[in-house]
């Protein structure tokens, strides 16, 4: 079978340490133009102006944590990009949840980054902040929002568990990874769906013996 035929000629290597690697891309005539004066303004070819460029994009994102831990510290710099990441996945996914339900399919990834100007996409923004705050209050606190959406409910429980259980398979440019690392101890709590499983469980054996355990161990 097709499927089963080896491979003919010799084996892929995998690249050495600093060597370069092909990488086919295509991109507008005004790109390609700003790309060309731009290798010629800094003595580099075409292919090392645009690989610096795309190293330069990954260096930015990390330079958002740095700026917000200088200013504020590490844990509420970790808070205030958990609130920002659970406010675009809550206020995003919101607009495009209902465009698909009017049969709207048109422009989504516009309507995605244009989801602050909705009314309805902001209170489920708002509602998600809520619950990542709640978690994040020293004493544990209710999580469950009555105007939170079960579309929200979802993506809010989704990054909490990424927060506290992914990290250690992400790597370490994920967002994730970094809120993570600026949360410190705050990371190590449960979630809230953790939080209500073991109140329901102490409410159905009772709270006398029971030891809820770490989800972690």
């Amino acid at each position: 079978m097709e499927a089963d035929r080896k491979r003919v000629g010799r084996p892929r290597k995998a690249p050495a340490p600093g060597s370069r690697v092909s990488l086919g891309l295509k991109v507008t005539p005004d790109i390609k133009h700003r790309l060309d004066q731009a290798a010629q303004t800094s003595g580099r070819t075409q292919s090392q102006e645009a690989e610096h460029r795309l190293q330069q994009t990954f260096e930015r994102e990390d330079l958002l944590s740095h700026v917000l831990e200088l200013s504020y510290g590490s844990r509420l710099a970790g808070l205030t990009m958990l609130v920002a990441e659970a406010m675009w996945r809550a206020g995003s996914g919101s607009v495009v949840h209902s465009a698909i339900g009017r049969g709207e399919t048109d422009d989504l990834r516009e309507r995605m980054r244009d989801w602050a100007n909705d009314p309805d996409a902001f209170d489920q923004a708002i509602q998600a902040a809520i619950v990542m705050l709640k978690w994040a209050r020293p004493e544990v606190a209710p999580v469950e929002v009555a105007d939170a959406s079960a579309a929200t409910q979802r993506s809010a429980e989704q990054l909490l568990h990424d927060v506290v259980h992914a990290p250690s398979i992400l790597g370490p440019e994920d967002r994730v990874h970094r809120v993570r690392k600026l949360l410190g101890p705050i990371a190590e709590r449960q979630t809230p769906s953790e939080e209500r499983r073991g109140k329901r469980l102490q409410t159905v054996c009772g709270a006398g013996d029971l030891q809820v355990s770490n989800p972690k161990e």
